[in-house]
């Protein structure tokens, strides 16, 4: 669904219900809090089932990392980045056994953990079975050493930009230098409800399908 029948079909329903008239900007932003609200609801299944995977495997991002000797990953953590880290997945290093390569999983464990695994003779961590503790914008690895492999995450969803030129009280919708929303279309629909209510508007699903589906196809 391109993002000017996103926004006419909240704009339909809001004003049918509330009156006035809502700016793309307005829509904009409360349409960024639904679909990481509509995330939110996604991440807390994810991985469950293919079903419960599909919604964000959009947003599934690989990261290659080559650490210093610190043993410290780096993340896309910083607002605005592209694309900006969410949640993690997984993290795997990469070494060579001297017949070919091979990927080991990376534990990450709490601070305690980390200070028992480190006092250890036994499961002192390796550079072939390191482990890790995730903080704010990073993951320290253990033992402190130059490790290469992989950071698997789900990055956040793009904001949507509704871009336009505007002439006196006359929009045009400017689909090429928009930022679209990039799930599919049964998760845009949910979005679609989610912003609607967000304005305050409870409407059945059932009811926003049936306008929506009539809305792309007559493009009314």
């Amino acid at each position: 669904m391109q993002l000017n029948d996103f926004q006419d079909i909240v704009r339909y329903f809001v004003n049918k219900e509330q009156g006035g008239w809502l700016s793309p900007e307005e829509i904009d932003t409360i349409t960024h809090r639904a679909q990481m609200a509509w995330f939110a609801t996604c991440l807390n299944i994810y991985g469950k089932n293919q079903k419960s995977t599909d919604p964000l495997n959009v947003f599934s991002e690989k990261l290659p990392f080559t650490t210093a000797s610190d043993g410290k990953i780096t993340l896309p953590k910083t607002e605005g980045a592209d694309p900006y880290f969410e949640s993690l997945l997984s993290v795997s290093v990469s070494y060579y056994d001297g017949t070919k390569n091979r990927f080991k999983p990376v534990k990450l464990l709490s601070e305690d953990e980390i200070s028992e695994r480190l006092d250890s003779q036994i499961l002192a961590p390796t550079s072939t079975d390191p482990v890790g503790m995730e903080s704010a914008d990073s993951i320290q690895l253990y033992p402190q050493v130059s490790l290469t492999g992989y950071v698997y995450y789900l990055r956040r969803p793009k904001k949507p930009v509704f871009a336009y030129t505007q002439t006196g009280r006359t929009i045009t919708y400017d689909q090429a230098g928009s930022t679209q929303l990039e799930w599919a279309e049964t998760s845009i629909n949910k979005i679609l409800m989610k912003t609607i209510n967000m304005f305050g508007v409870n409407l059945s699903d059932e009811l926003v399908l049936q306008y929506s589906e009539l809305k792309q196809s007559q493009d009314i």
